[in-house]
């Protein structure tokens, strides 16, 4: 009798794996917008025109147009990687995607809104102290304008990625698929190992990107290690040898390794400033 009550049936959730392949699409286009940015930097710093600039005109020494287009070009490819990754897992409505973009969408709000307050308090400052022929109407028009750019790219957009991947739709839909997955494989699957947890993919992915981000500093060969400056050779060799500590601890964290939640401790506590 109490089976046939309605409150008894449970109700599915919707399909939402259109609206993941468009969050996927959406997520490629921006990996391609960040290739765009390496190609535009590249015709800024290497392009003809440099050479017909002042020579006083470029950065000199450890920051040199080369170095910072190397550093230029490896942050954006792979914020790059990271979005292309993330639409490919979400067109193929893979779970571990939507939890990749709900920590990138995380990150990306938590800057983002950092980076709108800094600007609304500095940049009306800024722009009242350098000399313009400009009207203040229009001074205020152009920081209004600024703001509210910022704002939209830093914080509305991820704000609506993250609404969308945190919808109970969206995570229904992926496991799903998941679960049809495991069920084709066999029974086979029932003695796998269990999936990586949620905490330690976070800080493989860490780990992964500060690899990426040492190397990057090798073009600059300036670092600090206990206060002291190093220079050259010696900064080179101590930025690649964290670099590869970085590296070797994701590779041992993503594999479930506690010798890789003790290099990344080691590191923190030991590792130069960069």
């Amino acid at each position: 009798m109490d089976a046939s009550l309605p409150g008894a049936v449970p109700v599915p959730c919707k399909s939402r794996r259109g609206w993941l392949i468009a969050f996927g699409v959406i997520e490629i286009l921006l990996g391609c917008g960040f290739l765009l940015m390496i190609a535009l930097s590249a015709f800024v710093f290497l392009g003809p025109a440099v050479s017909k600039m002042p020579a006083n005109s470029m950065p000199a020494g450890p920051f040199s147009r080369l170095a910072i287009m190397a550093m230029v070009g490896l942050q954006y490819g792979a914020l790059a990687v990271v979005f292309f990754a993330g639409g490919i897992g979400s067109i193929r409505c893979k779970n571990w995607a939507r939890i990749l973009m709900l920590v990138v969408s995380g990150l990306w709000i938590a800057f983002g809104l950092i980076a709108t307050l800094g600007m609304a308090f500095m940049f009306p400052m800024i722009m009242r102290q350098q000399p313009s022929k400009i009207s203040c109407e229009q001074q205020h028009a152009m920081i209004v304008g600024m703001i509210t750019f910022m704002a939209v790219l830093g914080v509305l957009v991820p704000a609506v990625f993250l609404f969308f991947y945190t919808r109970k739709g969206v995570k229904a839909t992926c496991l799903a698929l998941k679960g049809t997955e495991v069920m084709a494989r066999g029974t086979a699957q029932e003695f796998s190992p269990p999936g990586l947890p949620i905490p330690l993919g976070i800080m493989g992915a860490w780990e992964a990107l500060s690899a990426l981000a040492v190397l990057a500093t090798l073009f600059v060969r300036v670092t600090f290690m206990f206060g002291v400056v190093l220079h050259g050779a010696t900064a080179v060799l101590v930025l690649l040898t964290y670099s590869i500590l970085s590296g070797v601890a994701a590779w041992f964290i993503f594999r479930q390794k506690v010798i890789g939640w003790r290099i990344t401790f080691s590191r923190l506590c030991f590792g130069p400033s960069r």
